[in-house]
């Protein structure tokens, strides 16, 4: 079928037709019995679609309410572990620099030593330190 009889079919379904549309359309239809066919089969679709309404269950407009409401307690829910999380990281954050200074006010460097306690230690302090525990 060509373009041209496709968009005259189309336009008769939305009733878009002028006088002059109209008229060649009945030539067409006239003349072409696949068009015909075509142009009845796509009104029973056109008619039988605008008479479709959906039945819905009984409770269905509470259930989406009510999954809606569920998704907004839990994206607040995340944004207040989210929120919980940024405060803990900074004090944890404050806690690693202020022990950093410790380190170097105590050792003047940042040696692995020094931030693991060992900076001052001998090796007989090891053997002292094994033999206790």
């Amino acid at each position: 079928m060509k373009k041209e009889n496709k968009i005259l079919l189309i336009k008769a379904l939305a009733e878009e037709l002028d006088a002059g549309d109209q008229v060649m359309l009945q030539k067409q239809l006239d003349s072409d019995q696949t068009m015909k066919e075509t142009l009845h089969a796509w009104r029973k679709i056109d008619s039988s679609l605008k008479n479709y309404h959906p039945d819905f269950g009984q409770g269905f407009t509470q259930s989406v309410l009510m999954r809606i409401i569920q998704r907004n307690d839990q994206f607040e829910r995340q944004k207040d572990l989210f929120r919980l999380m940024v405060r803990i990281s900074m004090s944890a954050a404050a806690a690693v620099v202020l022990l950093l200074l410790y380190v170097v006010w105590q050792e003047n460097s940042i040696t692995l030593d020094g931030l693991l306690g060992l900076a001052g230690l001998k090796s007989d302090d090891f053997t002292n330190l094994i033999a206790n525990y």
